[in-house]
């Protein structure tokens, strides 16, 4: 029963921190003043809005 608790909670809390980590690019990707978009793979990426390359 522990291990399940255990992988139950190392799933939330994984899932957790990909979404804080998301939306806190997203907040950087702001305030570089680019735009946060998708590339032809799915990915979500910071480009600038004059060049169109990505910020990382």
């Amino acid at each position: 029963m522990g291990l399940i608790r255990l992988i139950i909670f190392t799933a939330v809390a994984f899932g957790a921190g990909v979404l804080f980590e998301r939306a806190g690019a997203r907040e950087r990707c702001d305030l570089a003043g680019g735009e946060w978009t998708r590339t032809t793979t799915g990915a979500r990426v910071c480009a600038s809005p004059v060049t169109g390359e990505f910020n990382g």
